[in-house]
């Protein structure tokens, strides 16, 4: 591509960035509202990677292509959203705070018996690669044990029901279901000052990533806890004041996440090895687009997608065996004849910082081109783009707690995309948004959602963070 060219997709990127901004403000929606995410993030990510700061491939035509279509998709999402959506005010909800408190503590005993059943598992691996002392020693260790980590329990999810299976994936489902409530509930907690009950489940996960060496569940963690922060104060009480940010709390966490980014980068070896920690972490950033870029001049056709197992179907197109690979790897289990695919791509070699890195993620859209072509491309940020502007204007603007599971579920989607589609591929957060719309209005304070309790107004939207 020319110079000009790259400079009108750019500029094209920052001012369909900039105009959501404004019109976002103009119809009254809170700033960081789906759309305004999605488009200041991936804007930020095209400046850099395209101006080559990181020392990267420019991108070429149809990656620009895919990004454009994708973001479309998305923005026109979000404005039918917002047209379809419900923005008449709602009732105030009040919690029962003792109610609340019990079922808190219960989904952290049982966010620490996932920790605990997850660290059971990783035992045995652990040995393997000859324990601690072979991690902690600088060897090949830390890679290897990661490695078998991610291998085992892929096999574990793809096993067949019928091979005794059943009950411990049952518990694990179970275990993790509850725990990551747990999270949801703890945005509430971190507001009501509630330290020990809202910080709790988000240092669980930090030990669980230490365990796995896996830094991005607990990133996962964080967004699903900082979103659920966002909705969350967007309620209202008699006791306003006690509704601050808590600067103390945020900086705490902040170095937790320091912590459990750089220590598996450390201990995984060589492929994160030949880059400093800080190159690390900014590599992993972009390394989404770039390995989509690099995937589209390898094979520009889109005939067939890298898989770790060559025996693993990959088909082409895959009918949402790509996108929902959780609920399809379920029903595969069950012997219901659906399309399958492989749970990882196989890892590429991109240069960032002059140097070789290892990426198996291809951003978001991957998935959607893989199952439905380019109408999958425009098609599912589409989807998710209304869906999540609906539920951002259910819970802000009406009060539907109900809705905040999966409300941060969806946002941290579109926080992520530039990474991957964990969250929707994973069907386990499927259950966790339907046990948190049963459980929230057994939690309501008696009469809190009667029409005599609703306000005029419950809050201005625009004003929620």
């Amino acid at each position: 591509m020319t110079g000009p060219e790259t400079a009108g997709l750019l500029t094209l990127f920052v001012t369909v960035a900039a105009l959501t901004v404004i019109a976002s403000k103009r119809a009254g929606l809170r700033v960081g509202n789906p759309a305004v995410l999605y488009t200041t993030l991936w804007a930020a990510l095209v400046v850099a990677v395209q101006f080559r700061f990181f020392h990267v491939a420019p991108i070429v035509v149809q990656t620009w292509v895919l990004l454009l279509v994708g973001s479309g998709g998305l923005v026109v999402g979000s404005v039918v959203g917002v047209i379809s959506g419900s923005r008449t005010p709602g009732c105030e909800v009040r919690y029962e705070e003792s109610r609340l408190v019990r079922l808190q503590r219960v989904l952290i005993v049982a966010l620490t018996g996932y920790v605990v059943f997850e660290s059971a598992r990783a035992l045995p691996v652990l040995r393997t690669v000859g324990g601690i002392g072979a991690i902690l020693g600088g060897s090949q260790a830390g890679g290897e044990y990661r490695h078998l980590l991610v291998s085992a329990s892929i096999a574990s999810s793809e096993a067949d029901f019928s091979q005794g299976s059943f009950a411990l994936g049952l518990l694990g489902y179970l275990l993790f279901v509850l725990g990551t409530l747990s999270l949801v509930w703890g945005g509430y907690f971190l507001l009501r000052r509630r330290w020990l009950l809202a910080i709790t489940p988000l240092i669980l996960n930090a030990v669980l990533s230490l365990v796995t060496l896996q830094r991005f569940s607990f990133v996962y963690s964080l967004a699903l806890f900082g979103f659920s922060v966002v909705y969350f104060r967007r309620w209202r009480s008699p006791d306003r004041e006690r509704f601050r940010r808590h600067y103390a709390s945020y900086g705490l966490l902040a170095a937790v996440l320091v912590l459990v980014i750089i220590v598996p980068l450390s201990l995984r070896g060589p492929g994160a090895g030949k880059l400093t920690e800080v190159q690390s972490v900014t590599g992993y950033v972009i390394s989404g687009v770039v390995a989509l870029n690099a995937k589209v001049e390898a094979d520009p056709q889109w005939q067939q997608p890298p898989v770790v197992d060559p025996g693993v179907p990959a088909p082409v197109p895959g009918l949402g065996a790509y996108t929902f690979h959780g609920i399809t790897t379920v029903l595969d289990r069950l012997h219901v004849p659906v399309p399958s695919s492989p749970a990882n791509f196989d890892d590429v070699v991109v240069p960032i910082f002059n140097k070789p890195f290892y990426s198996n993620v291809f951003t978001w859209l991957i998935y959607f081109k893989y199952d439905l072509g380019w109408i999958g491309v425009a098609l599912g940020p589409m989807l998710i783009g209304l869906f999540a502007m609906r539920v951002d204007l259910a819970i802000i603007k009406r009060g539907s707690m109900r809705f905040v599971p999966v409300g941060a579920i969806l946002m941290t989607t579109i926080l992520m995309s530039f990474f991957g589609l964990t969250l929707l591929r994973d069907v386990r957060y499927t259950f966790v948004a339907i046990v948190g719309a049963a459980i929230e209005p057994k939690l309501r304070a008696r009469g809190s959602s009667q029409r005599e309790e609703c306000l005029e107004t419950v809050g201005s939207y625009a004003g929620a963070i």
